[in-house]
């Protein structure tokens, strides 16, 4: 796993990068990243599902060349 990159934990369940957002209103501020999980009402879904098959097409096809 690398920073800003989805990853499986052991249940299979896909971890996607996040912002993380501190401070309420007019404060709000960036202040960090943290993984959330991959589910159908994350805003980025179908996003996220096409980068995860085309990163696993590419492993297939690198091991197999």
């Amino acid at each position: 796993m690398s920073v800003g990159e989805p990853w499986q934990d052991k249940s299979g369940q896909w971890m996607v990068p996040t912002r993380v957002e501190g401070g309420d209103g007019d404060d709000a501020r960036v202040v960090g990243m943290g993984w959330a999980p991959l589910t159908p009402d994350h805003p980025l879904y179908e996003q996220w599902l096409q980068y995860i098959r085309a990163g696993w097409a590419r492993e297939v096809d690198a091991r197999i060349s």
